[in-house]
């Protein structure tokens, strides 16, 4: 009698495992119907492997609106005093570069990026963004 209690709470434990599962792969910030994915809350976007699959696509909108607000940052911190030539000049190669590519890709595919490029383009924005961090903690 001992023993099927013991294996009667493990199927249930095993059945609950299974439904928290399923319903986890079936909410949106998990990863969608299609299972996978991770947690997304806030201003994160799933990976490749997120909702829609593969596929997933993300606005060119928001690498603009990040372009704009490291433009702001670089003309502020020139502006300043806290950037010398050299540094100005760096980050703005560096962001004018990723506005470039920005550009040739909403050309090639519109308004919604393939994830692999949305990403590539937000790690060089990550890379301007690190530079001008550390050179205004620098100037501190």
């Amino acid at each position: 009698m001992a023993r099927q209690a013991i294996l009667g709470v493990a199927a249930a434990c095993a059945a609950f495992v299974g439904l928290a599962a399923t319903t986890a792969s079936a909410d949106p910030k998990w990863g969608g119907p299609y299972g996978g994915g991770y947690y997304v809350g806030g201003d994160y976007d799933r990976g490749g492997y997120g909702r829609g699959g593969y596929g997933y696509d993300y606005s060119v909108d928001r690498l603009m609106q990040r372009e704009d607000r490291l433009a702001q940052q670089i003309r502020y911190l020139s502006r300043d005093g806290r950037f010398n030539r050299w540094e100005a000049a760096n980050a703005w190669r560096g962001l004018n570069e990723a506005r470039a590519q920005t550009s040739r890709e909403a050309r090639e595919h519109g308004r919604i990026l393939p994830a692999g490029d949305y990403y590539r383009i937000a790690e060089r924005l990550d890379r301007v963004d690190a530079f001008v961090r550390h050179e205004a903690r620098d100037f501190d």
